[in-house]
């Protein structure tokens, strides 16, 4: 329904327990609608409007990748005292700053001087500056680097440039609007980026932060490569369902930031109570799986004859079955450690039998006067 749920999120970084997180603050789906003719807002105003919804009163860097490495950002932040921390692309040009005249001319002096390809920053590695590796997680290994200050046409302001040399990861320009910040700084920070993509991990597949599942019956489904959904032609109506629908996504993702972050202030406060949580976490996760829990299952009378205590042996009902599939001492589609597994945890025999029901054109199981049941 909406083709390619795009978000942008912010974090910040946080030194705790001699190490480094990216707690989330927060993330906005900023693709898939056009509300509005007139919004001309592109995807770096949205940034910085999702920046200043986090209401962050410190000065700050905002580090981002190259994308974000642009006049409009860098504006959008110096305005309110923050300064952009990016890497440019292969690209870029930067400009020497003009001199002053010694007398005045006619007409409107002169602002850039000569052109300067910032990849040629990256020649002549030998005549580079030295500096042990500021990278996080390494102790071992050296860097050369190169600075430059250079005026940035995007911005028309002077830029800081660091041309960066690593052994292993290879090279790459850096900029920082700060000109006042050291370059070994800028390389330290900038390796601290990669925090956040541990950060998306954990949502995905930890925290769940994106297993929403909010569906609107009226809602047009979108064909692949439709593009944004044009909502102005749509009724008024129309317009507010969707908008509801959105905001149920964004309150569900929030609050799933909050979780995370807590589990990283208790994992860095109290590691030895985290560890058995992550521990409860991981078995609960592991006989979930193993009872074969899903949306699909629902509960079933105990046939007569089964073997095994009837309150210990549940039956699943598969709508798509068309007939009974009966093996004693396995269930269908579980390796047999997974079986002992089930099988344990439902207080049953190794001669516990499993059997699905044959029902598939009913909604609900039929259930004869005194049988027991049991749910999956």
């Amino acid at each position: 329904y909406i083709m390619g749920h795009s978000l942008q999120s912010v974090c910040i970084l946080m030194n705790a327990a001699s190490s480094v997180f990216a707690v989330p603050l927060a993330s906005h789906i900023h693709e898939g609608f056009i509300w509005s003719n007139r919004d001309r807002r592109t995807l770096l105003d949205k940034m910085i409007h999702l920046l200043r919804a986090t209401e962050v009163q410190q000065a700050f860097y905002f580090v981002a990748d190259a994308f974000y490495a642009s006049g409009k950002m860098a504006d959008g932040l110096i305005k309110r005292g923050n300064h952009l921390i990016s890497r440019v692309k292969s690209t870029a040009v930067g400009f020497a700053p003009c001199p002053v005249p010694e007398k005045k001319k006619r007409g409107r002096p002169k602002l850039y001087g000569a052109k300067v390809l910032l990849k040629s920053l990256l020649a002549d590695i030998d005549s580079m500056q030295v500096s042990p590796s500021v990278v996080y997680g390494e102790t071992e290994g050296t860097l050369r680097y190169r600075t430059q200050d250079l005026l940035w046409r995007p911005t028309g302001r002077l830029v800081r440039f660091v041309a960066v040399v690593h052994p292993r990861r290879g090279s790459c320009v850096l900029m920082c609007t700060d000109t006042t910040l050291d370059p070994v700084e800028i390389i330290r920070i900038y390796g601290l980026r990669f925090k956040i993509e541990h950060t998306f991990k954990q949502a995905v597949n930890v925290i769940g932060s994106f297993s929403y599942h909010f569906w609107m019956m009226d809602m047009k489904p979108a064909r692949r490569r439709s593009g944004d959904k044009y909502m102005p032609c749509e009724s008024a109506q129309y317009r507010r369902n969707v908008k509801r629908k959105v905001h149920a996504y964004h309150v569900f993702i929030q609050a799933c930031h909050i979780a995370q972050g807590l589990a990283q202030y208790l994992s860095s406060t109290f590691p030895a109570l985290m560890g058995f949580i992550w521990f409860l976490a991981a078995h609960h996760q592991t006989r979930n799986s193993t009872l074969g829990t899903g949306r699909h299952h629902r509960a079933a009378s105990v046939p007569a004859g089964t073997t095994g205590s009837p309150a210990s042996c549940p039956v699943a009902r598969h709508p798509g079955r068309r007939r009974a599939v009966a093996k004693a001492g396995q269930a269908p589609g579980h390796t047999q450690r997974s079986g002992q597994r089930w099988r344990a945890a439902l207080g049953g025999g190794k001669s516990a039998s499993w059997l699905h029901s044959i029902e598939p054109n009913k909604k609900d199981a039929q259930f004869a006067p005194g049988q027991q049941t049991g749910h999956l």
